[in-house]
């Protein structure tokens, strides 16, 4: 069982804590993706990231301010124009006792099973989101279901959406970044 602790974003697999995709990916290769950002800047990002996802995942959005209303309206019109059809949205995943996510989106595209993640980032960090979807989808694949592609639905802020293929990483370099991980908390 699954469970994450928002408040401290801690992921528990029947009670104990394995960490998270984030947690692995900024401890090790992307350790300074943001060290040049200023804390308020992310947690006004982090802000309209999360109400956009929300309004996204209920349907609800009346509460969105005027730039997070254009973001849904974007997202909403990549769902018509892709035929995009949600299946599962903020699932919860974990592989094994090594890591644990929640990845935004199971949808059918084209007849076929796909993992799409949701950014509002000004740019799109491709590497990172193909990483990011990678353990996901490994994790995810651990139900028994194969997803066949990634997408990143990219709806920045005061700009047109964009409905973008990723490439996913294989198995043996999700495993290997994840032993990366764990001999970075061993040296702490």
């Amino acid at each position: 069982m699954i469970e994450f602790l928002e408040e401290t974003h801690t992921y528990l697999v029947n009670g104990i804590i394995v960490p998270s995709v984030s947690q692995i990916l900024s401890a090790t290769i992307f350790k300074d993706k943001y060290a040049n950002i200023p804390k308020y800047i992310l947690n006004n990002k982090a802000q309209f990231g999360t109400n956009v996802h929300k309004a996204i995942e209920t349907g609800y959005s009346e509460d969105l301010t005027f730039l997070e209303q254009l973001a849904y309206e974007q997202y909403k019109r990549l769902v018509r124009r892709f035929e995009i059809v949600p299946i599962e949205q903020e699932q919860l995943v974990h592989y094994e006792d090594l890591y644990c996510g929640t990845l935004d989106m199971v949808a059918k595209v084209d007849d076929i099973l796909v993992i799409a993640d949701i950014k509002t980032t000004y740019q799109l960090d491709e590497e990172y989101l193909s990483w990011q979807l990678s353990f996901y989808k490994y994790a995810y694949e651990r139900t028994g279901k194969t997803l066949h592609k990634a997408y990143c639905l990219w709806i920045p802020k005061k700009d047109i959406g964009q409905f973008v293929e990723v490439p996913f990483k294989t198995e043996n370099e999700v495993l290997e970044l994840v032993k990366q991980y764990e001999n970075i908390q061993r040296e702490n």
